[in-house]
């Protein structure tokens, strides 16, 4: 029988987290899907872990050399059987009812949508923290066609890049639909260094690049990502790189009082370290 649903999840290096990922899915209480485990170049034991499934006839391996995630997403999804995809990553957990949850609403809209988003659990320090309808990985089911037909995700992007293909979705006026109820655990990353904050940093001046006609009208939009990359650029302690974005923030919003305060922190060094403590410090 084929799958009415195919989720793709890469992995890198997740011996401790992927075994988590893999039982979520296996556990669900609709059966009638496909799972795709793609290994992004792992070094550890990963691939043993992901290998150690593959007695279930529905969960496939795919290796490919590293390349990052959204190369590996793009992969798994060229392999999908269903018509539907959901992407997971390998330190998420889906909800017992998630993908039960997804098929029913797909069923439910029918043809009046593309893309079907659902709620999240955020786990911080041992809490659960619930959010709205989001573009996590794991929170939205699409359909496969589309996906492709919007070009999939944008490998040059290390971060953000399911916020990406959310935006090129809407700009290309498809449809959306937001369900009630929760999908995805989303365990926040203990592993938020230095590599991270250069990967957002990077991506965010890649999209402000490749969207720039769009922000050249939407101003204030603009001013939201630019300040993002300067506050990293204050956690890593580059201080006079963030004074030029937070300078470009103010000269979009000149009364918006936290881009005041955040160029004024990016003066003062030993003030921004209290609020903004330093990460290990990087080379442009």
């Amino acid at each position: 029988m084929d799958p009415k649903i195919s989720i793709i999840s890469p992995f890198f290096n997740s011996e401790s987290t992927l075994k988590r990922a893999v039982d979520s899915v296996i556990s669900q209480s609709f059966s009638e899907w496909e799972l795709i485990l793609v290994n992004d170049g792992s070094s550890d034991q990963s691939e043993r872990i992901a290998k150690s499934y593959l007695e279930d006839q529905r969960i496939s391996y795919i290796y490919q050399e590293n390349k990052g995630v959204s190369a590996a997403r793009n992969l798994g999804a060229s392999k999908a059987k269903a018509d539907w995809l959901i992407f997971l990553d390998s330190d998420d957990t889906f909800l017992a009812d998630s993908i039960k949850n997804f098929f029913f609403y797909i069923g439910r809209f029918n043809d009046n949508t593309d893309i079907v988003f659902s709620s999240y659990y955020l786990i911080k320090n041992g809490k659960l923290e619930l959010y709205a309808s989001s573009r996590l990985a794991g929170s939205y089911c699409i359909k496969k066609y589309i996906f492709f037909e919007i070009g999939g995700f944008d490998e040059k992007m290390t971060y953000g890049e399911n916020s990406e293909l959310i935006r090129r979705a809407k700009l290309k006026g498809l449809k959306f639909q937001k369900a009630n109820f929760v999908s995805l655990k989303y365990f926040e990353s203990k592993n938020g260094g230095s590599k991270n904050l250069l990967n957002m940093i990077q991506s965010n001046e890649y999209l402000l690049k490749k969207y720039s006609d769009f922000f050249e009208c939407r101003q204030y939009e603009k001013a939201v990502y630019l300040q993002v990359i300067g506050v990293a650029l204050l956690r890593l302690g580059e201080f006079e790189k963030a004074q030029k974005y937070f300078l470009e923030c103010v000269k979009i919003r000149f009364l918006k009082p936290q881009y005041w305060f955040r160029l004024f922190l990016s003066s003062f060094p030993f003030l921004s370290r209290k609020i903004y403590p330093l990460k290990r410090s990087i080379q442009f």
